[in-house]
């Protein structure tokens, strides 16, 4: 199947999806994760009609982005360090993965510092995992009023990391059982 194929294929899915649901047409919108391939095939995603591509690496994103065109809206969607929050606010227009106030505070303190207003989505782990990232629900609603008070942010959601469902198939209908 082609890029082009491919893409129609998804779109496709999502509508039905989306009529399924009682959303508008058009609400849903795909982001194709673009992370371990090369420029030339996200860019061939592009050119099938692909405008959100969804970079797990800060270094990976900033080797493709010039090659593509500035129609182009990139996400990062893997973890966010530190010391790559610069670049991140320069390239990315959405952040997804905000796991901590530490890192919300020093994107506040950079942002103003360089006149940016990245939207974020605060990462959520809602099955207060371990092994996991993210804000365990009752952290984030004691951080919530600082959060919300850090004005160089625009706080666009919620990334929420549910535990691994398990399927099992019986006799009968499927069910879904949560566990790792």
């Amino acid at each position: 199947m082609s890029i082009q194929q491919n893409l129609e294929h998804i779109l496709s899915r999502i509508r039905a999806a989306e009529l399924r649901a009682g959303r508008p047409a058009g609400s849903v919108r795909l982001v194709a994760v673009s992370k371990t391939f090369p420029a030339e095939d996200v860019k061939a995603c592009h050119d099938a009609g692909q405008r959100i591509f969804g970079e797990n690496k800060v270094q990976e994103g900033l080797a493709k982005i010039p090659s593509l065109p500035p129609d182009t809206e990139w996400h990062l969607i893997g973890p966010l360090q530190r010391n790559k929050v610069r670049k991140a606010l320069e390239y990315f227009t959405l952040i997804h993965a905000v796991d901590s106030l530490r890192l919300a505070r020093f994107m506040d303190t950079v942002a103003q510092e360089t006149g940016k207003r990245p939207r974020i989505l605060l990462e959520v782990n809602v099955g207060n995992e371990d092994s996991k990232f993210g804000f365990f629900p009752e952290t984030l609603e004691k951080e919530w009023p600082e959060l919300s008070s850090l004005n160089h942010l625009e706080i666009a959601g919620l990334m929420c990391i549910p535990p691994r469902w398990k399927i099992r198939r019986r006799r009968g209908p499927i069910s879904a059982v949560s566990g790792s």
